[in-house]
């Protein structure tokens, strides 16, 4: 479902994604340009992607922490886990897709319980789809008037 929504972006930035070889490798096909920005630093570690076999991949990731380092976002942004981080879309303006659920994880400062929360919190204006899928809370949307 992700996938389709962006198939109509040519610029997309994924937020806390962890290993999304594959996605990135499907956008990618299309010639859609993608930046992978996650805070954890195995992904400076070129050995992680040899081990999955990504080594084209690597060019794709930047080791950062999107909410206070100064960062160039796409037209469409992914953020894989809401959750863990302050709402993205009360620093970024455009279309987003967010992900979040409420496991009580160490380090989750803001657990989802809801779309309706996602949509709050990240000032959403218009929501393009909305769905639960298992334990996690997506809203596809954007913060533009």
């Amino acid at each position: 479902m992700i996938n389709d929504h962006l198939l109509n972006y040519n610029d997309v930035t994924l937020l806390a994604c962890n290993n999304q070889f594959e996605l990135i490798s499907h956008l990618k096909a299309f010639d859609i340009s993608v930046t992978a920005i996650d805070y954890d630093p195995k992904f400076a570690d070129a050995g992680i992607f040899t081990t999955w076999n990504a080594l084209d991949i690597k060019e794709n990731y930047i080791v950062k922490d999107f909410i206070f380092d100064n960062i160039k976002f796409g037209e469409c942004i992914v953020h894989f886990n809401c959750e863990k981080t302050y709402p993205i879309g009360r620093l970024y303006k455009g279309d987003m897709i967010l992900i979040g659920d409420n496991d009580q994880h160490n380090g989750d400062c803001n657990p989802i319980t809801s779309c309706e929360q996602l949509i709050e919190q990240n000032k959403i204006t218009k929501v393009f789809d909305q769905y639960q899928d298992g334990k996690h809370f997506i809203v596809y949307g954007t913060n533009i008037s």
